[in-house]
């Protein structure tokens, strides 16, 4: 199968270029080679490389920064994915476009209420069980900020203009890869000399679901797998997400519970629960954004605990030092 992958550079691309399996024809071209912004260009490059698959991986995931760059998170994450889009039908090429739960508000009837969102996250502290309420591939998204806006955005161009396409949202990425909350902890939590543990506020009454992106890299191979085989032969909109549901607290509370697992000398910071209120950031989160991944365990594809997938990036982390 040959396969075009955009967004080879990111947390989900690194990982899915190390996880290939063998035999696949897979071209990664970098951003300076094809910008999927430039429609005309996006085009030119599909026609020459034919593949039978599109991954879009490329996105502007800057959530603070598109609330004063909506053009550059909408030519990116909106126009992008419609050049794919457009490109794909005109090769016949099935598409996949990654996006994310940040198209809900975690406000609507198809999620708990803030009460219940405080409630859970409460529960999550102490026991960090699967998360029964979550929003179902068919529940109506409602974005909050201009990030959210801007996927919405792709998701309905990818959807509207090719009718087997599909839609792969995600959440609460990590990996061992670029920038993201468990590097940002890491890094928060190294004192300097003298000054004692470190203390580190971090949002309770956000609740999502951690995603290792090596584990996403391995579902979306076995959709890109299935999809070869015809299977699913309609498109639509998937989820894919960690198996727990949680708060931020308590990923940083699972997170440093790995550390000092790997490293019993390692100096454990304070971790301080705060509301999103004392959080000062420029784009409003969802409350509640844990994701239900039924469309994909139907066809098989298994979700990961946190405990399976956490422990191995935290090693290869400290290791690095």
């Amino acid at each position: 199968m040959k396969i075009l992958l955009t967004g080879g550079s990111g947390q989900l691309g690194r990982c899915l270029l190390d996880r290939l399996p063998p035999g696949w024809d897979v071209d990664a071209p970098a951003h300076d080679v094809l910008d999927i912004v430039d429609a005309q260009a996006t085009l030119a490059y599909v026609l020459a490389a034919a593949p039978a698959l599109i991954i879009n991986a490329a996105a502007y995931n800057a959530v603070d920064r598109a609330e004063s760059e909506r053009a550059r998170a909408f030519a990116v994450n909106g126009q992008g994915p419609a050049n794919l889009a457009q490109a794909a039908a005109q090769v016949g090429a099935r598409l996949i476009h990654l996006s994310t739960d940040y198209v809900f508000d975690g406000r609507d009837s198809a999620s708990p209420s803030d009460a219940h969102s405080d409630a859970l996250a409460a529960r999550q502290e102490t026991d960090g069980s699967p998360q029964a309420l979550a929003y179902a591939e068919d529940a109506p998204p409602h974005p909050l900020n201009v990030y959210g806006q801007s996927k919405r955005s792709g998701e309905e161009a990818v959807l509207a203009t090719l009718p087997g396409g599909i839609v792969l949202r995600t959440s609460w990425l990590f990996s061992e890869y670029g920038q993201n909350f468990v590097k940002t902890m890491l890094r928060l939590a190294t004192a300097p000399a003298g000054a004692g543990p470190a203390k580190l506020r971090i949002v309770q009454d956000q609740v999502g679901c951690p995603t290792y992106a090596g584990d996403l890299a391995d579902a979306l191979i076995e959709l890109s797998k299935r999809v070869a085989d015809g299977h699913p032969a309609a498109g639509g909109i998937y989820h894919y997400c960690g198996l727990q549901a949680m708060s931020w607290h308590a990923f940083a509370q699972q997170i440093f519970a790995c550390v000092a697992a790997l490293d019993s000398e390692a100096a454990n910071p304070e971790i301080i629960a705060i509301r999103s209120a004392d959080y000062a950031c420029a784009a409003v989160r969802p409350a509640m954004s844990a994701l239900s991944c039924a469309r994909l365990e139907a066809l098989g594809i298994r979700r990961i605990p946190l405990a399976e997938s956490l422990p191995p990036v935290m090693e290869k982390l400290m290791r690095r030092g």
